[in-house]
């Protein structure tokens, strides 16, 4: 029995058994000559530059506001440093 549970263990593990499943909904797809459009989320998206253009420009503009902070900051101290 314990070799038995190995086996499945591993099975499992390597996703064998997803891949079966996934095998088997195929045919019953391709018999029943439907199409479907529903397409489910767990298959791979590739994300390129493309995609993430829109994090890149929020990051730029982070560290033009930072750096604004920072320049108008040094300007604030050495204002007020030479009145006092």
């Amino acid at each position: 029995m314990r070799r038995v549970n190995g086996i499945i263990d591993r099975v499992v593990e390597a996703g064998i058994y997803n891949y079966w499943i996934s095998m088997s909904m195929e045919v019953i797809k391709l018999k029943s000559q439907k199409i479907a459009l529903v397409h489910p989320l767990d298959g791979y998206y590739s994300f390129n530059l493309y995609h993430m253009q829109p994090a890149f420009y929020l990051l730029l503009m982070g560290w033009c506001l930072s750096f604004l902070c920072f320049m108008v900051e040094l300007l604030h101290n050495c204002v007020f440093s030479k009145r006092v």
